[in-house]
């Protein structure tokens, strides 16, 4: 990947994740009403080795979503990826820049499991797993989420256009894939353009089934800056005929809010809107959490709410990044890897400072994991 290559990229990733307004007054703060109280966040010994740079193969990459897939497996998502070789600790060899890859987690024996990576290869070149598609929009994808509905894996990715000058956000594609029960280079997927999506607005920051519904996390440039917005449609029509038309989006009404058709005027959750997150459920405490972060900023912050509408607290802070030089983002919980009620499981990823990856540690622009230990106020 030439220089040109990695600081196009490094900007793209700030303008997608940049924010437009800051986050409460003064979030260090943990109000004594707050729903939660943090006990403890230091690193998750046993996920924190999972995505170490390989000695041949998979040198980094930013997304880092997970869905589970069945009981011994799990699926994760990534975005731009580094391929080349490690030696000495040091990312020696940097080879192609793919757009996205995937990998298999195998926990059939172990946790975390044994980790199997997949991209295409067309001869002898190595190429992103999911490949831009006649008729759909985007030169590139980034797949940042997804679930599993109705029985099929419905994955949604940020469509990417770009020219020289610059890049923008085209449209969200959805790939559907019915097999996913089989190896991923035997997948057949299916490709759908939702007709959605810009790089002010968009719809799949998080996401989660709840009462018959895909609840949607996205975000929204708005009068107070990027807000978080909620989105709705049906499981069962949406994951089989995947339609925008389908999608209701919570919004401001003249007496009470209500869902419509269009997102003119949607509620803002909170704020920073941002375009990777996750939504964590405690069915014991009957409550949602999710994270949020400005990316030029080291800290990552949690927010709260009884229900998906809100109110959603204001956001306050969990983790503050040592190491973060350019970006801290990509910070979102992962619910299925937690075995504790109390227990948040969150990853994130550094920017690299140097456009050398052969200068940065191997820390940098992979998944990290916090363990982060929560109890409820008043107990």
């Amino acid at each position: 990947m030439t220089n040109k290559e990695i600081r196009f990229y490094i900007l793209s990733v700030y303008l997608l994740c940049t924010v437009l307004s800051g986050l409460a007054d003064d979030p260090h703060e943990w109000p004594d009403n707050y729903p939660v109280q943090l006990v403890s966040v230091g690193w998750h010994d046993t996920y924190d080795t999972l995505f170490v740079p390989q000695p041949e193969g998979w040198l980094g990459a930013d997304a880092a979503h997970s869905i589970v897939l069945d009981e011994h497996r799990t699926l994760w998502l990534f975005g731009d990826t580094f391929l080349g070789k490690t030696e000495d600790g040091i990312r020696r060899s940097q080879g192609p820049h793919i757009n996205n890859c995937i990998a298999i987690e195998d926990r059939s024996e172990t946790i975390p499991g044994r980790i199997e990576y997949h991209w295409r290869m067309e001869g002898d070149s190595q190429m992103a797993f999911f490949p831009p598609q006649p008729d759909m929009p985007g030169k590139y994808y980034w797949p940042t989420s997804g679930l599993i509905a109705a029985d099929r894996l419905l994955l949604f990715c940020f469509a990417m256009d770009a020219n020289e000058l610059t890049w923008w956000v085209a449209g969200t594609v959805m790939i559907a894939i019915d097999n996913y029960t089989e190896t991923p280079d035997s997948w057949t997927c299916r490709y759908y353009d939702l007709g959605v999506g810009t790089s002010s607005f968009g719809i799949h920051s998080a996401m989660m089934l709840w009462e018959d519904y895909i609840y949607f996390l996205g975000y929204q440039d708005v009068s107070a800056g990027r807000a978080a917005i909620l989105a709705r449609a049906p499981e069962k029509l949406f994951a089989q005929q995947p339609d925008s038309n389908l999608i209701q989006y919570w919004s401001k009404g003249l007496f009470k809010e209500r869902w419509r058709k269009d997102h003119e005027d949607p509620v803002p959750l909170f704020l920073p809107g941002i375009t990777e997150s996750d939504i964590h459920y405690i069915e014991e405490w009957d409550l949602f959490l999710a994270t949020t972060y400005d990316p030029m900023q080291p800290d990552i912050y949690l927010t709260t709410a009884r229900l998906l509408t809100g109110p959603w607290t204001e956001p306050v802070l969990i983790y503050s990044n040592p190491e973060h030089v350019t970006m801290t983002y990509a910070a979102r919980p992962h619910p299925a890897l937690s075995d504790q009620i109390n227990e948040l499981i969150i990853s994130y990823v550094t920017s690299p400072a140097s456009l050398d990856l052969s200068t940065e540690g191997l820390d940098s622009y992979r998944p990290r994991f916090l363990r982060v230990i929560l109890a409820r106020s008043g107990e």
